[in-house]
């Protein structure tokens, strides 16, 4: 009885190591992402046509007086 739950068992994870195989190239690290959704699509065209990795400084920029896109802030910024 013992022999036939050892083979059972040999067996069964012998199929799950077959069927799971190819699962590594499926798989993303950290996320489930959809190919058809609009968003992953966006990303995918905005890394097409503006490659490059992620940046090394972010700034915050605040203005007292006005929108940081006033004339005045951006002749500031420059």
């Amino acid at each position: 009885m013992l022999r036939r739950r050892g083979w059972v068992l040999m067996t069964a994870l012998l199929l799950i190591v077959l069927a799971g195989r190819d699962a590594g190239d499926k798989l993303v690290s950290g996320a489930y992402l959809d190919p058809s959704a609009e968003s992953q699509q966006a990303a995918e065209v905005l890394t097409r046509h503006f490659p490059g990795g992620p940046p090394n400084l972010v700034l915050i920029v605040e203005t007292s007086t006005g929108t940081v896109d006033s004339p005045d802030a951006v002749q500031s910024g420059r």
